[in-house]
């Protein structure tokens, strides 16, 4: 079990959520609005109408889920912890990386160096901890397919390769054929990617490293380093003494299907995506980040 003065959990506030209910209510509201526009309007005034509301209310649908994202807390949840993490004014990222927290107050305000989403308590507490001395080891982040965009990315193959294949067969313009090669290979290499990127396939460790890579959808690019209390990437550090992980859920999507973490001190800022708790990858990272044993002397090691 995990020590309760390492990690703390709170009530966070999950991306994602709102802008589903926003697109459901906009398609309703278009569906109602080109009904009535059907009736009352000519056809070319429903056509502009139509037009302006398929281009329009997505943009405030993205506006929307832009804003969510940098939420750490669900406002209407704020207990003692909660209070204390929302006076370290922290935001969550719109990509990767970004600035540090100044002026870092994690020892005045009594948080831990771990705080997790509430409801991911008992699976966060049933990880295994290493006892004694941890070697580093590289760490590979996670961008992982969800069902719906499985389903959707299957629906798109199966429409686009005939396509392809016909241009290719049929097509006596040259521009037309290599048109036809692009997109059928696209959709030929899109389809491993959505069977391995699928959760369940390649969380593990066990499988082949390039299958892997491609499920991972981080076949180039730095991997983190995870050493014994410790994280690097690149030139920068995180260290469990002075800095804080957060774990938090994303959407309606469990914490077995994919979750989000953020490393952050005063210097720097670094997003993390893993594909659930049970991630291989984020185990690792998570076991280092907590050990007893911690040995910052390794972070300049010959693997970091």
């Amino acid at each position: 079990m995990m020590p309760t003065a390492k990690i703390g959990y709170v009530d966070l506030h999950r991306p994602g959520r709102w802008t589903r209910f926003s697109l459901f209510f906009v398609i309703i509201f278009v569906i109602i609005f080109a009904t009535v526009l059907g009736v009352r309007v000519t056809n070319n005034q429903n056509f502009f109408g139509i037009t302006g509301l398929v281009v329009i209310l997505p943009i405030i649908i993205l506006l929307i889920d832009i804003r969510s994202r940098r939420r750490v807390l669900n406002a209407k949840k704020l207990d003692e912890l909660a209070t204390q993490l929302h006076k370290l004014s922290l935001r969550w990222l719109y990509f990767t990386s970004g600035k540090g927290i100044t002026p870092w107050q994690r020892e005045e305000l009594g948080l831990p160096q771990t705080i997790a989403d509430s409801s991911m308590k008992e699976a966060v507490e049933e990880i295994c901890i290493p006892q004694g001395l941890v070697e580093p080891e590289l760490v590979r982040t996670s961008n992982p397919v969800t069902i719906l965009g499985f389903i959707f990315g299957g629906i798109l193959i199966l429409f686009f390769v005939p396509v392809g294949i016909a241009l290719i067969m049929n097509s006596r313009n040259p521009a037309m054929s290599i048109s036809g090669w692009v997109m059928t290979l696209a959709m030929l290499w899109n389809l491993p990617r959505l069977i391995l990127g699928l959760p369940i396939l390649h969380r593990s460790r066990k499988m082949p490293p390039l299958l892997r890579a491609i499920g991972r959808g981080r076949i180039i690019g730095k991997s983190f380093v995870a050493g014994p209390g410790w994280v690097k990437f690149g030139k920068n550090v995180w260290r469990c003494d002075r800095d804080m992980l957060l774990i938090r859920r994303t959407g309606y999507r469990s914490a077995s299907a994919e979750i989000e973490c953020l490393l952050v001190g005063p210097e720097k800022r670094r997003g993390l995506k893993f594909s659930g708790l049970q991630d291989d990858d984020f185990k690792i990272l998570f076991g280092a980040w907590h050990v007893d044993d911690k040995r910052f002397e390794f972070i300049e090691s010959e693997l970091s």
